[in-house]
């Protein structure tokens, strides 16, 4: 409720209407605000003396609502009211009161009477402040009361009559005034009626102060009884009259039955008003067995609110006791005061080294995109572009490289089958982001190893609560790696990987990509994201940490970070893998199409792919400052740049909304078991990666060296009318043999570990060493006959 000022009490005054709503309304709220019942009352009174006269009736029923509700909680409003309900009636009675308001006002005073709000003198003093012609009525009956009582051993019966008259009369009238008021009120729409609301309990004390006065009653009289009992039975029996002998005997036998006729009287008089009161208890105890059973009603079920409230404390409770039993010992916590490791890239997400070693710059993948992945890009466009073939078939201007057809394929099947596996994880993240909260905010208690809590040093062997999420509630990583094989499968990834292969069908098989919005819609999406990421990851505490924090000397240290940088640029292109030269053979003949179409794809991947290094390296500095600027432990690989997109999300407000919009759009850009991930990563990092480097090598040899690159760029020429530039045919004419030395310096530096990885390079790669040699060998032996022939 609003608080109490005068001002206020004034405009609630003037508002009020003699409805039911409105009267009960304003008597709540100053029963609300009692501790100001001598400002409130004071007020009032000005108001009423302001009023008109059918607004002075509503000031009264407000008065009698107020001063009836507010007895249970104090008598502050009834005495104050008494002292100036007299002056009020008055001032009402002066201005002129109509026979209808006299009337209603009479109701509530009968009613205070019978109640006992105020003492009968006090009432009567009210009833001659509204009508002064009750003072002589009044007199004139105390008048008679006392003749009669002077004159009381001459007409008792009078006396009897007049009492039983004026009781008879009394019950009447309060029925009729009780029917009236009902009546007023329906016909006025005013709930404030004198009569009491049905079920309206008592207080305890008034139906004990009834209790007691019932063992004072008539029927507990014994004295009374006692007197009816001994009195002579020529009282109540008629045949005893004949045995009187004379007139005095008679005389004296009229006596007695006249003194019995009086206590008689007087007995059922009181009998009378006996029963009217033990009806009125009776009433009183049913009404307050009602009240008192809803009330027990009420506490049953605050009870039972209550005992639910107390289960799950006693959940919360366990889950507190359980998850501190699971909290890493704090003495083991490693020594922060050293040096800090450098951040990663975004292209270092892509390999298995530990995220504690030193990583990779954006700067080196601009370099080597512009000078390689670039021109590898735009001849792949332009195969397509000039043969108007598939990526098998293009090769027929150069039939020794027939194999590169193969080894794409097999390649984009790896690449397939790795992105599907992200899709699938996206999409259970997208689906777990619709809790109520995000799973990932808090650590579980269950989480093994134990997840840590923000704002203080890792401890060694802990988690962050997103990795420790997607680790062991999304993919329910095997921690022991792949020893004792791959696991069993995980049914709910299982089925995202499905949807997965059934858009890609939808897509690519029915054509759903070709006719729909879903280029369009998939790429203003994810540039939404990026921008919004953006806009949010400068505002967090440690986003930039890797600006100031990189390690500039590990490029010189070893070239394996070259290596690495060259793999990703090509990935980031979507280069060897074939769909450049699909995508090519669709290109129109227009002037100008495809140096504009590369320059736009080149622009839009590298925005793209620099805005999430930066955005994942600034999430990833902001993680490192919630642990003190300590090592986070997140596990490099495919599975990093998951977790820190997990962690950028949970910082957002309205969590469960970016989270999914989040990994909806890196479902749609883009082996499922407990041991799944380390598959994944292992594909990504051998056959995914490593075999592009040699495909780019040698499709930009066959061009410029065995085709001829003056032919290709005149048929460019012709097919599009624009000739390629200086700048890419430098490149197709120097970068193959750099590429080669890359790739066989990787393969020769390589450790015997790594055996595995690369027999599936060599298994991509294999279809182009076959056909190259077999077609060598069929060209070599036709040579041979022809000149045998000659």
């Amino acid at each position: 409720m609003s608080g109490f000022t005068e001002n206020a009490l004034i405009r609630k005054l003037q508002d009020l209407n003699s409805s039911q709503q409105s009267i009960q309304t304003l008597s709540l709220w100053l029963i609300h605000h009692r501790k100001h019942h001598a400002a409130i009352v004071k007020t009032w009174y000005k108001e009423l003396l302001k009023a008109k006269d059918n607004k002075q009736v509503t000031f009264m029923y407000l008065a009698n609502d107020v001063i009836q509700n507010s007895k249970k909680k104090g008598p502050e409003y009834g005495k104050e009211f008494g002292a100036v309900l007299i002056d009020a009636l008055k001032h009402m009675a002066k201005t002129g009161i109509n026979a209808k308001t006299k009337h209603a006002l009479h109701r509530i005073l009968n009613i205070w009477e019978e109640r006992g709000v105020y003492e009968p003198e006090r009432i009567q003093e009210f009833k001659v402040a509204v009508d002064p012609n009750d003072a002589e009525v009044t007199n004139t009956k105390r008048k008679v009361v006392d003749i009669e009582t002077k004159d009381n051993s001459k007409k008792p019966r009078v006396e009897e009559k007049i009492r039983q008259k004026e009781h008879k009369e009394r019950r009447k009238s309060d029925a009729k005034l009780e029917s009236k008021a009902s009546s007023d009120g329906h016909n006025d729409n005013h709930s404030s009626s004198p009569k009491p609301p049905p079920g309206d309990p008592p207080e305890p004390e008034e139906l004990i102060k009834a209790l007691l006065e019932l063992e004072s009653s008539a029927s507990s009289d014994e004295a009374v009884r006692e007197r009816i009992a001994s009195l002579p039975p020529e009282v109540s029996e008629v045949q005893l009259l004949s045995k009187l002998e004379d007139k005095e005997s008679a005389l004296s036998l009229s006596a007695v039955v006249n003194s019995a006729v009086e206590l008689l009287a007087e007995y059922n008089l009181r009998l009378s008003e006996e029963l009217d009161k033990r009806n009125k208890v009776a009433d009183m105890l049913r009404d307050f067995e009602q009240a008192q059973r809803e009330l027990a009603k009420k506490a049953e079920a605050k009870l039972e609110e209550y005992n639910i409230k107390l289960q799950k404390i006693y959940e919360v409770k366990a889950e507190v006791k359980s998850h501190i039993e699971n909290l890493p010992d704090v003495s083991r916590l490693p020594d922060v005061t050293g040096g800090l490791a450098p951040l990663p890239s975004a292209g270092d997400l892509f390999n298995s080294r530990s995220m504690d070693e030193q990583y990779q710059l954006p700067p080196i993948g601009d370099v080597i995109i512009v000078f390689f992945a670039y021109p590898a890009f735009y001849l792949e466009l332009a195969l397509g572009v000039v043969t108007k073939k598939g990526v098998l078939n293009c090769w027929d201007l150069a039939p020794v490289a027939r194999g590169l057809g193969l080894a794409m394929l097999v390649l984009c099947t790896f690449t397939a089958l790795s992105l599907s596996a992200v899709s699938s994880w996206c999409l259970a993240l997208v689906v777990h982001s619709f809790h109520s909260f995000l799973p990932w905010l808090h650590c579980a208690s269950t989480a093994n190893p134990p997840c840590a809590a923000r704002h203080r040093p890792l401890p060694a062997g802990s988690e962050t609560p997103p990795q420790s999420f997607f680790f062991n509630f999304v993919l329910k990583l095997k921690r022991d790696g792949l020893q004792g094989g791959l696991g069993s499968i995980v049914s709910e990834l299982s089925v995202y990987y499905v949807i997965s292969w059934i858009l890609v069908y939808l897509i690519a098989c029915k054509k759903i990509y070709s006719y729909s919005k879903l280029v369009l819609f998939k790429d203003s999406l994810a540039f939404f994201v990026l921008v919004w990421s953006a806009f949010g990851v400068i505002r967090l505490k440690g986003s930039s940490r890797m600006f100031y924090d990189c390690d500039w000397n590990v490029l010189f240290e070893s070239f394996q970070i070259w290596r690495e940088a060259l793999e990703f640029a090509f990935i980031q292109m979507s280069v060897s893998q074939g769909t450049l030269i699909m995508l090519g053979s669709y290109c129109p003949k227009q002037k100008r199409m495809l140096g504009n179409t590369s320059v736009f794809a080149f622009g839009v991947s590298k925005i793209s792919c620099s805005a999430t290094a930066l955005i994942l390296g600034g999430a990833h500095g902001a993680l490192n400052w919630d642990y003190d600027n300590n090592s986070t432990h997140i596990v490099k690989g495919s599975s990093a740049s998951i977790i820190i997109w997990a962690d950028f999300v949970a910082r957002a407000p309205g969590t469960q909304f970016w989270s999914t919009l989040t990994f909806f759009t890196l479902f749609v850009l883009s082996v499922c078991s407990t041991g799944g991930m380390y598959i994944l990563n292992f594909l990504l990092t051998w056959p995914v990666s490593k075999p592009r480097i040699p495909i780019a090598a040698v499709v930009a040899l066959v061009v410029t060296y065995q085709y001829g690159q003056s032919t290709f760029c005149e048929d460019v020429f012709y097919a599009v009318g624009e000739y390629p530039c200086v700048f890419l045919r430098v490149c197709w004419a120097l970068t193959p043999i750099f590429l080669l030395i890359t790739f066989v310096s990787g393969m020769a530096s390589s450790e015997p570990e790594s055996v595995a990885g690369w027999s599936l390079v060599m298994t991509s790669l294999l279809p182009l060493a076959v056909l190259t040699f077999l077609f060598l060998v069929y060209k070599f032996r036709v040579r041979n006959i022809v000149a045998t022939e000659k």
